[in-house]
């Protein structure tokens, strides 16, 4: 009776863990085909208002942000009269359905009296594909009035720069949250592995893996988390390493003068038309690599496209009895 009461619970989590994934995917996907901008949600406020002599000043403001958008990097420029105590800050603050809220914050301090013209903070945000169009926005940082510190008898009047910031407030919450449906989705994971003695390893094929790849280097890529230098060195990887399994060579062992030489040989394994393109693709990865030369996105993007296509023409034939034909055990 325990276990089906178990069984139950875990179909009944999985099955809202599923709905809650799949509208979520469903509301990702539908803002990037809305393809919406980032705006900020107000201008940039200061805390406090009204500042005295060396007190710490935060300056923030808030950036609307749809799933696959978010501020990149910072940048602040205080009026003359304040000081940066240290670079931008950008973190997340709220989770809304289709969208994030994100807070960029820098702080500072006056060090004289008096009218603190306005500064600005530059805000770079991530490309996601080709049809990214707001990349950077800039907001103002209202001036302020800065007054002197009220002496009180008998004591000393702080220094500026050993005034400590005061600490804010946390909110955990919503980490709570997350860290409770990790742990119940881990613990229906756990007792769903144990209840099974016998699972079968699903061993995927070379070119199903090469694809794989491929495909989560492309959306590396358009989230900013994999650079075009680097998605170049990964690329030559993924190619080089399933034509070796592929075709049984030691690519990995070989320079690309040795690796291009012995592709384009008579009697070569790769397809007569993948030829060009492996070898303008290596060479051009090479300049990328070792000569420094600035990486094309629509280069690397193209390439992308072709590597799978050399896979997909690459892949082995199936014979009558199921099995693959063409070197691939």
């Amino acid at each position: 009776m325990v276990k089906r009461i178990i069984k139950i619970s875990l179909i009944v989590l999985a099955a809202v863990l599923l709905i809650i994934g799949g509208t979520a995917i469903g509301i990702y996907y539908y803002g990037v085909r809305q393809n919406r901008s980032i705006e900020a949600v107000g201008k940039v406020e200061l805390t406090p208002p009204d500042a005295k002599l060396g007190q710490l000043v935060t300056a923030a403001v808030l950036l609307k942000c749809p799933w696959h958008r978010k501020p990149a990097e910072a940048a602040a420029l205080t009026g003359q009269g304040a000081a940066l105590l240290d670079l931008p800050e950008i973190s997340r603050r709220n989770i809304g359905w289709g969208y994030n809220i994100w807070k960029v914050s820098v702080e500072f301090k006056a060090y004289r009296t008096g009218s603190i013209p306005a500064g600005k903070i530059d805000v770079t945000y991530n490309r996601y594909d080709d049809r990214t169009t707001d990349l950077n926005g800039t907001f103002i940082i209202p001036p302020f009035k800065c007054t002197p510190l009220p002496l009180v008898k008998g004591q000393n009047p702080a220094l500026a720069g050993a005034i400590a910031p005061a600490a804010g407030p946390s909110n955990k919450r919503l980490h709570i949250i997350l860290a409770i449906a990790a742990l119940a989705l881990i613990a229906g994971v756990i007792i769903l592995l144990l209840r099974r003695r016998r699972a079968k390893a699903v061993i995927l094929p070379l070119w199903a893996v090469a694809l794989n790849d491929l495909h989560l280097l492309r959306s590396n890529i358009r989230s900013g988390s994999v650079s075009l230098s680097a998605g170049f060195i990964v690329l030559t990887d993924i190619v080089r390493g399933y034509l070796e399994k592929r075709f049984r060579l030691p690519a990995s062992k070989q320079t690309t003068e040795e690796f291009l030489l012995q592709m384009n040989r008579d009697g070569s394994s790769l397809p007569p038309v993948q030829r060009p393109f492996l070898q303008e693709f290596m060479q051009a990865a090479e300049l990328v690599k070792f000569a420094k030369f600035p990486p094309d996105e629509n280069l690397l993007s193209q390439a992308i496209g072709k590597a799978e296509t050399l896979v997909n023409e690459t892949r082995p034939m199936e014979n009558e009895a199921g099995e693959p034909e063409g070197g691939e055990s």
